[in-house]
């Protein structure tokens, strides 16, 4: 059974976050906090609870980093590690069950699968047409959720998929730090038009960072690929050059050039394929801004990156860099076929340059340094190799010259045989 923390606050409406994720502790609970709602954070059952303040009231701390840099500590209503609505805060179980308005959001990651019936039971104590949202507030959104939603029309709830958006990240990976959340104040949370009107969502717009948006899509890929997509590459340069965290690496001489380069080339391939957004390219470099002012650690950027199967970390490269550079590709083809100013998708080239140095070296994967080798040998299998190699094609498919693309796959290729040989798997 959880242990529930409580601050003893009407419960109307009430907010229900599961997933203390440093996301939801920069960005969801501040603005729902200031929105006015009471909110309710469920933990995982054993996991490290939010620590009481003096007066028995659930805490975490923000660290912001930037020009108003500051740390403070934030509380909520209530903590909980409920596996089911009877674990929840009576409070939260009783508005549950009436006419409240209740917010319902989620940082988990492929912890859906384990959520979900919770999730669930609370849209079911709902009462006919009392307010209920849902949103999973995640970068990709695991299948799992669409049961989920599904439900919502069922029972008449709403299911919005955000755009959720900021700089959070632990203090420290482990120890006592790492309940404190590295932040910056440049954040958004959009959402696109309900079919109803909302007081949840109006409460919520009291604050700058939340807004209801008709172009959501247009802006989460927008998101995607200027911000994601410049984080990876500055990432993968990080890791490159021996650079501990993404600040060292953004100051770096000619990082924030070739980051704006390729800026402008993601600009060019959104623009084509109808984003009518003006200010692209300021959205971007205001990200990048924030890159050099937070100490983000290239090692969790890279986390993915794992010799035993790389094709994750190339799914990541897919989405946040492919995706936009095939973009690119079609607004060249369209609008300068000569390349007579340049050629737009050089920027990407560059990046894939770097990635594929890196992508030769054992070491820069988390579990080919000779450290992680010691505790867990390293067991490389060619089967798993070759559907890298494939995920590697698709990544280069429909935006780079098919030589070069040739080329690329080959270099790859001998790469990875050549860890294989290192570690004895071939002679």
């Amino acid at each position: 059974m959880g242990v529930c923390k409580n601050r003893g606050r009407a419960p109307l409406p009430v907010h229900v976050h599961i997933g203390p994720s440093p996301l939801a502790k920069a960005l969801l609970l501040p603005l729902s906090r200031k929105a006015g709602f009471a909110v309710c954070v469920v933990g995982r059952p054993g996991g490290e609870p939010l620590p009481l303040d003096a007066a028995g009231h659930p805490t975490y701390r923000l660290k912001w980093e930037g020009q108003d840099a500051r740390e403070e500590q934030r509380t909520v209503d209530w903590y909980c590690e409920a596996e089911s609505v009877a674990e929840l805060p009576a409070e939260v179980g009783n508005a549950l069950g009436k006419r409240s308005a209740v917010l319902i959001t989620a940082t988990l990651r492929d912890g859906i699968r384990e959520r979900r019936r919770l999730i669930e039971e609370m849209l079911r104590q709902r009462p006919q047409g009392a307010e209920t949202i849902v949103m999973p507030c995640e970068n990709s959104v695991p299948g799992d959720w669409q049961a989920v939603r599904s439900l919502c029309d069922e029972l008449g709830a709403t299911y919005l998929q955000p755009l959720v958006n900021r700089i959070a990240l632990p203090l420290e990976p482990h120890g006592p730090d790492s309940r404190t959340t590295r932040t910056h104040n440049l954040g958004e949370w959009l959402v696109a038009p309900p079919q109803r009107k909302s007081r949840i969502l109006e409460a919520l717009a009291v604050n700058d960072e939340f807004d209801v948006v008709e172009d959501l899509e247009v802006r989460m890929q927008r998101k995607l690929f200027m911000v994601n997509g410049a984080h990876l590459a500055l990432g993968i340069r990080g890791a490159l050059l021996g650079r501990r965290s993404l600040r060292a690496t953004a100051q770096m001489p000619g990082s924030i050039y070739d980051v704006a380069n390729l800026h402008f080339a993601m600009n060019q391939g959104l623009t084509f394929s109808g984003c009518k957004l003006t200010d692209t390219f300021e959205y971007g470099r205001e990200h990048v801004g924030a890159y050099c002012e937070v100490a983000d650690d290239v090692n969790r950027i890279m986390r993915k990156l794992r010799r035993a199967d790389i094709a994750p970390f190339l799914k990541d490269v897919h989405d946040r860099l492919s995706a936009p550079a095939e973009m690119t590709a079609l607004a060249q083809r369209e609008v300068d076929p000569a390349h007579e100013t340049s050629d737009w998708l050089d920027p990407y080239r560059d990046v894939f340059d770097g990635l594929e140095l890196l992508l030769a070296r054992l070491d820069a994967y988390s579990d080919g340094k000779v450290s992680a080798r010691r505790r867990e040998p390293l067991l490389l299998d060619p089967d798993i190799d070759a559907r890298v190699i494939a995920e590697y094609e698709r990544c280069l498919l429909d935006w780079e010259r098919a030589s070069e693309r040739r080329e690329r796959l080959r270099k790859l290729e001998e790469s990875l045989r050549a860890h294989r040989i290192v570690l004895g798997m071939e002679p």
